[in-house]
């Protein structure tokens, strides 16, 4: 009998990195990623999921799309909640209440860091390390920080940029297991972006430049240095998203404000090493300062909790949505003549 080769001829390229000028259509397996990747084709949507427990906005998110946690966040709480794929329970809870606060990691060994307090508004460079049931203190940040793009692991993570008061910062500090180090900036000040990767091969995205303006640079990072990537197609603050461990190459963004005030955005984008596109899968609903960086993948996320109005204040909500997106489609069904009845009848 004749094999599958011998039938369709072609086989899937292995490959160590995504070929330049792929064609629409196209399929290889990337071996540095370990993912099956397809050029142009392919299913993406978001649907709605179990509501958070507490509603909030402006918290720290890290982990899976079938494990992930969100700690702190507005208004100003403790609170953690832990994501199997299907609801919502209750998990440790933070030593520092905080929002605005980063986090990275998995739902084992994870982080939170920086944030600020309801005494005025006052930026904090605490850290603590999560276990998957509570949370424990670590050594402080360098620079007391909020709202700072976060990736990487609880033994080599990465915090860049970030605020102080209105001012977006440059900072980049690394942390080791133990303690955190200064490190070399990012080119573009920011605050509220979105970090996703590894600590050798990380990136960061969109932002708020601080008043006024949004930021659609991406910068990638190698462990030492940072490099221009692809812009984003829309410049947005307060936006969401991740990528995982291969984020650099893979990444994720939606939701955001794109002006300051503005509802938020329904957008979502994907980035591939080199160009970000436009998805044709959008959110429900336009909001902003939802659940913050760092969980799940390009094809497998979700965004949580957030705000639906133009300022700081306005509502609060407590939706989660799950993003998908998978090479597999569906041809649609039709209807072909075929023989007749033997006998002729009627109801």
């Amino acid at each position: 009998m004749a094999g599958y080769n011998t039938i369709r001829g072609l086989k899937v390229k292995y490959l160590s990195a995504d070929p330049s000028g792929a064609e629409n259509g196209q399929v290889w397996y990337n071996s540095t990623t370990g993912t099956l990747r397809v050029k142009g084709i392919g299913v993406a949507a978001w649907s709605s999921a179990s509501p958070i427990i507490t509603a909030r906005a402006s918290n720290a998110g890290f982990g899976t799309q079938t494990a992930a946690v969100m700690a702190g966040g507005a208004p100003y709480t403790t609170a953690t909640e832990e994501y199997n794929g299907s609801g919502w329970s209750v998990g440790g809870a933070l030593n520092t209440p905080r929002r605005s606060n980063g986090g990275l990691g998995i739902i084992t060994a994870g982080m939170s860091m920086g944030g600020f307090t309801d005494s005025g508004y006052v930026d904090i460079n605490s850290s603590e390390k999560y276990d998957g049931s509570s949370w424990t203190a670590t050594n402080n940040l360098n620079t007391a920080r909020s709202a700072m793009g976060a990736f990487g692991t609880t033994t080599a993570g990465v915090i860049a940029g970030g605020s102080v008061g209105p001012a977006a910062k440059s900072e980049v500090e690394e942390f080791n297991g133990t303690s955190w180090s200064e490190e070399t900036n990012i080119t573009t000040p920011r605050w509220s972006s979105i970090g996703a990767g590894t600590l050798t091969a990380g990136v960061i995205f969109g932002g708020n430049l601080g008043p006024p303006g949004m930021s659609n640079a991406t910068e990638e990072y190698d462990g030492t240095n940072w490099t221009a990537g692809g812009n984003m197609n829309t410049a947005r603050g307060e936006l969401s998203g991740g990528g995982g461990p291969t984020g650099q190459t893979a990444a994720i963004a939606m939701a955001g404000r794109t002006t300051a005030p503005s509802p938020g955005s329904t957008a979502t984008e994907t980035y591939d090493g080199t160009t970000w596109t436009t998805s044709p899968a959008t959110l429900a609903v336009a909001q902003a300062g939802g659940m913050g960086g760092g969980v799940g993948t390009s094809t497998a996320t979700l965004f949580a909790g957030g705000k639906t109005g133009p300022a700081m204040g306005t509502p609060i909500v407590a939706t989660t949505q799950e993003f998908n997106s998978s090479t597999n489609t569906i041809t649609a069904a039709a209807w072909a003549s075929g023989g007749n009845l033997n006998t002729a009848r009627y109801s």
